[in-house]
């Protein structure tokens, strides 16, 4: 079982709730001492990224998102407090990422594990449709595959434009209701949720951008229809059968 010293705890929490700081803020708001916020900070970060370094000047370290923590790293948890404790963090995080929602059209996510709990939540929220565009498809998995037959179930539109590398993935998307596609010439990857927000994904460092400026969604919108109608269709008899 994995255990939370105070110093962590206090230095997780502090972040959740309050956003991205530099540890000279977080001793401050954390209460934790000068002498020790930097060893905590990497005992958080290597924890598989529950806090995460940003890059550029000056330092700054962000928790990563609650659920991601609690679903990959701790699992079941029998100290009371800690449930506690995780539940507060999860509520917190919550309330920050609506808040932010309401008050801003653009907003960044830390690493691959992040993009992915923000595309869940995205399509979560999702009323009609959503269109994929990626040259690389290896991030599906078996949730995934339930986020999209959920969808699918639900009634609404899913459009997948993807490499003919990944025919196998598409075939199955397509043996489900998504309409799929393929191209040699995909662009770089984006998610569009019903026409209103979109989530481009960036390597190195792995990240996301959410966008909700209507201009800038509809020309992503209109860059996805075209290549999608340009895009091959899947000749296989499991999907014309």
């Amino acid at each position: 079982m994995l255990k939370w010293t105070e110093g962590q705890a206090s230095v997780y929490c502090t972040l959740v709730e309050r956003g991205a700081m530099k540890p000279a803020d977080l001793v401050i708001h954390a209460g934790v001492a000068q002498g020790k916020i930097y060893s905590v900070l990497d005992e958080l970060s290597a924890l598989k990224g529950a806090v995460i370094k940003l890059d550029g000047r000056p330092t700054k370290y962000d928790a990563q998102n609650p659920r991601y923590v609690l679903d990959r790293l701790l699992g079941e948890v029998g100290d009371l407090k800690e449930k506690a404790l995780q539940q507060g963090a999860e509520e917190a995080y919550e309330k920050r990422y609506e808040q932010m929602v309401r008050e801003t059209t653009c907003w960044v996510v830390q690493g691959i594990s992040g993009v992915m709990v923000q595309l869940h939540s995205l399509v979560a929220n999702c009323n009609s449709s959503l269109k994929v565009t990626d040259p690389d498809l290896n991030w599906i998995g078996s949730s995934e595959h339930k986020m999209f037959n959920k969808l699918l179930r639900e009634g609404k539109a899913l459009q997948v434009l993807s490499t003919p590398a990944f025919k196998d993935i598409l075939e199955d998307l397509g043996n489900n209701g998504a309409d799929v596609r393929t191209s040699n010439g995909v662009s770089p990857p984006y998610y569009l949720v019903d026409g209103t927000a979109v989530l481009l994904r960036f390597s190195l460092p792995d990240c996301g951008v959410v966008i909700r400026d209507g201009a800038f969604v509809r020309g992503k919108v209109e860059q996805f229809d075209s290549d999608f109608e340009h895009g091959g269709k899947l000749e296989m008899e499991s999907i014309e059968d």
